[in-house]
C-alpha cells in the first residue's frame, strides 16, 4: 500500500490498525497452529481422525517421545515401558514417575494382541 493511501485511511478512520504488527501477530498464530497440526500428524492417536486439543497434543507427544526412549534403552518394540519396571531398568530416573505401561503400549496391545 502506498503511504498516501495509508495517510488518507489513518485521517478517515482515526480508530486504525497497525497493519504490519497485525499482520505480525496472524503469522505468528498460523506458524504455531501448522506446527500443531504437523506434530498431530506424528503422534498415533485412536480414533486415527481424532483432534487433539494443544494441551493434548503436547501432553501426547511427551508421552509418545517417553515410549520411544523406553523402546530405545529396552531394544524391545513391544511394550517396552513395562519392560522399564520390570527389568534391570528401574534405576533410570526419567521413567520412574510414570505408570507401568503407557497408552502407546495399550494402543500396540490391541494392534497385536498375543
Amino acid at each position: 500500500m502506498s503511504a498516501d493511501f495509508m495517510k488518507k485511511f489513518q485521517t478517515m478512520n482515526p480508530d486504525h490498525i497497525d497493519f504490519p504488527k497485525q499482520r505480525h501477530q496472524a503469522n505468528a498464530r498460523e506458524s504455531v497452529n501448522s506446527a500443531f497440526s504437523k506434530l498431530r500428524h506424528l503422534i498415533p492417536t485412536e480414533p486415527i481422525d481424532r483432534k487433539l486439543s494443544k494441551i493434548e497434543t503436547l501432553r501426547l507427544a511427551q508421552s509418545y517421545i517417553d515410549h520411544l526412549a523406553a523402546v530405545l534403552i529396552t531394544g524391545n518394540p513391544n511394550q517396552p515401558c513395562s519392560n522399564i519396571f520390570h527389568g534391570d531398568y528401574e534405576k533410570v530416573n526419567h521413567f520412574q514417575n510414570r505408570s507401568n505401561i503407557c497408552t502407546f503400549c495399550v494402543w500396540q496391545r490391541k494392534l497385536n494382541p498375543k
